[in-house]
């Protein structure tokens, strides 16, 4: 596990302290102060270990929330944490908020979202030379493999056909290697940067559309405590700032973020499985 600091109000913007920190607990009381947890396993390109500077956390998301503190004059600190953990400990308020998370009907009950900050296909992958039906009406005959924690719900597969107990991205993909499940979900993007980088084994599988499915929005989830609406409510103040002034695209595009993730916030329409 690993703790950074995002952003520092009493360093200047361009050398705020982002060196690991000992404490891998919540710890913070102070008011401009708040306690955040990230998924461990990297999230290219927006939230992963840079290989130069392997202590610290990077990413489009990690940068635009660590410009958007920096301007509100607050210091976030990030833990990694599994996916799933994390997202418990910001309910149960040990934690105040994550990054990269994307809505749905039961997370919107439990949570309160930022504006998006970026939107992504999620694609089904098989091995190559298999032939996944891409036709709606025949979805139902496929075994589906997902991860742990993520959240399925929208898309045109039952419940029983999914098996989502995989807690990493590369468990999933050796159940799908040997033949435990037909397709395995995910999002081309991130899983192409990953195996890029070195970290995800995509030899002999192959990408697929899924019927039906839309593109899911991501960005700050916190919970519903005061401090936590306060921080959604302030960094989508900064971020609307940002947009403005151009450095919202500016650090999508330092980090090869495509022109089709790239989006304006579109109020009542967000939603997302990750």
């Amino acid at each position: 596990m690993m703790c950074c600091v995002l952003a520092c109000n009493t360093a200047p913007r361009d050398t705020a302290n982002t060196a690991p920190s000992a404490s891998q607990e919540p710890r913070s009381t102070s008011p401009r102060t708040f306690e955040g947890c990230v998924e461990t396993e990297p999230w290219y390109p927006f939230s992963y270990h840079d290989e130069t500077h392997p202590d610290e956390r990077t990413g489009a998301t990690v940068e635009l929330v660590r410009e958007a503190s920096s301007r509100l004059g607050i210091t976030l600190h990030i833990t990694e944490r599994p996916w799933t953990r994390c997202m418990h400990m910001v309910k149960d308020g040990r934690y105040v908020f994550t990054l990269d998370a994307s809505p749905n009907e039961k997370r919107l009950r439990d949570f309160v979202f930022g504006e998006p900050l970026y939107a992504l296909d999620q694609v089904m992958y098989s091995m190559q030379g298999a032939s996944p039906s891409k036709t709606a009406s025949n979805l139902s005959e496929l075994r589906v493999c997902g991860l742990m924690g993520y959240n399925y719900e929208g898309l045109l597969f039952r419940h029983e056909q999914l098996d989502a107990t995989a807690r990493t991205v590369h468990v999933m993909f050796d159940k799908l290697r040997a033949g435990r499940c037909d397709v395995a979900l995910g999002y081309a993007v991130p899983y192409a940067e990953a195996a890029r980088h070195g970290r995800l084994d995509l030899t002999g599988i192959k990408g697929h559309p899924i019927p039906g499915a839309h593109r899911r929005r991501w960005g700050v989830m916190a919970n519903r405590s005061e401090r936590g609406r306060g921080l959604v409510a302030a960094l989508d103040g900064a971020m609307r700032e940002m947009r403005a002034d151009g450095t919202y695209l500016a650090i999508l595009e330092r980090f090869g973020v495509e022109s089709r993730a790239i989006m304006e916030p579109t109020a009542g329409e967000a939603d997302g499985l990750k």
